[in-house]
């Protein structure tokens, strides 16, 4: 608990007494996570891996052996999951996903503390809660709250010929311009 700052300690106090119950999911619960997944990632204005792509996951780890999903249920509709691997003593948040609606439960600080609580009792000394970029800053500072520390990432990408890295250039540039449009546009006119 030492670990935890005071803010998070709050909302998981919260959210223990709104009647959220925490379970570790089956593959039974795959397609509602997976529905889940889909819809928080469209909010964000991404674009979420097809179903095929977990199905290559789920059929490169063993379910309860290395592989986990844990969800958090309010009145038994799924409403925050997070989709692990674990390696040894390393556990990765692989994929998380969670209703928007249901923020104000603090479902996702009450879903970290117990999978926290879970990697304690299984010997797990590194999560991975993993990476994001530093323009989602509240993300930062969430996963800061529960101790995680900020370490960065290097991405070096390989392209067949040049055509190829202006195309991928091109379409990052204008995700970034879709989804910081107004800040593109105070740029522009100041």
């Amino acid at each position: 608990s030492a670990v935890l700052s005071k803010n998070a300690r709050s909302k998981i106090y919260k959210s223990e007494s709104s009647g959220l119950i925490f379970s570790e999911l089956t593959k039974n619960d795959f397609q509602e996570f997976y529905q889940l997944y889909v819809q928080h990632v469209r909010s964000l204005g991404s674009q979420p891996h097809p179903e095929g792509y977990f199905n290559h996951i789920l059929n490169a780890y063993d379910w309860g052996q290395n592989l986990f999903m844990f969800g958090v249920r309010y009145n038994g509709k799924l409403i925050g999951g997070n989709l692990m691997i674990l390696n040894k003593d390393y556990l990765e948040v692989k994929f998380l996903s969670d209703d928007r609606t249901y923020h104000y439960l603090y479902a996702n600080n009450f879903l970290y503390a117990k999978m926290l609580q879970w990697a304690f009792n299984h010997q797990v000394n590194f999560i991975d809660f993993g990476g994001i970029p530093k323009s989602m800053q509240t993300n930062i500072d969430f996963k800061a709250s529960f101790g995680a520390k900020n370490y960065p990432i290097y991405t070096k990408y390989f392209f067949r010929n040049f055509s190829q890295m202006l195309k991928f250039r091109f379409f990052r540039r204008s995700l970034y311009l879709k989804k910081y449009y107004r800040l593109m546009f105070k740029k522009l006119i100041s």
